[in-house]
């Protein structure tokens, strides 16, 4: 019994030492990403409007100086039903032109990505929440303003 409870008080000290010792996040260190926005193909803005009357967009991104942590504002807030933990998709419209009759249609991708609202930055508010994205470096780097948000 003694050996499990010196045990127990080992696990405990190295679990506070390390909560004492994580880096913290520096929000204010952020930049706000200047990529340009997502374009929205002729094809696809009858679709893209639809669907965006339904669900959210990206308003904006920001990310770490080191690029690890990247962030996304959409429109969606605490009133819509946005809360921390959240999980969302994001899509991203393109136009696929057929090789020989040269017609376009429009194509909706999903980001591969993982999207979870955070309470960090100015967390979630009444009619905008930001959402902590999380996956593959090139794949992040499509989630741009105007990316459509949908919550699962």
């Amino acid at each position: 019994m003694k050996k499990y409870r010196l045990l127990l008080s080992l696990i405990s000290l190295v679990f506070l030492v390390s909560c004492v010792t994580a880096p913290k996040l520096d929000i204010t260190t952020f930049q706000v990403d200047t990529k340009p926005p997502a374009e929205i193909p002729a094809v696809c803005k009858s679709s893209y409007e639809a669907a965006a009357a339904k669900s959210y967009y990206v308003l904006q991104t920001m990310s770490s100086p080191n690029c690890h942590e990247i962030f996304a504002l959409t429109n969606g807030g605490r009133k819509q039903g946005i809360k921390v933990d959240s999980v969302a998709d994001i899509y991203l419209y393109r136009e696929i032109v057929e090789y020989f009759s040269k017609k376009s249609t429009c194509e909706i991708l999903k980001v591969p990505i993982k999207a979870t609202a955070t309470d960090l930055m100015e967390g979630i508010q009444d009619d905008k929440a930001w959402f902590l994205i999380e996956g593959d470096p090139n794949d992040i780097l499509d989630v741009r303003i105007g990316a459509l948000v949908t919550i699962k």
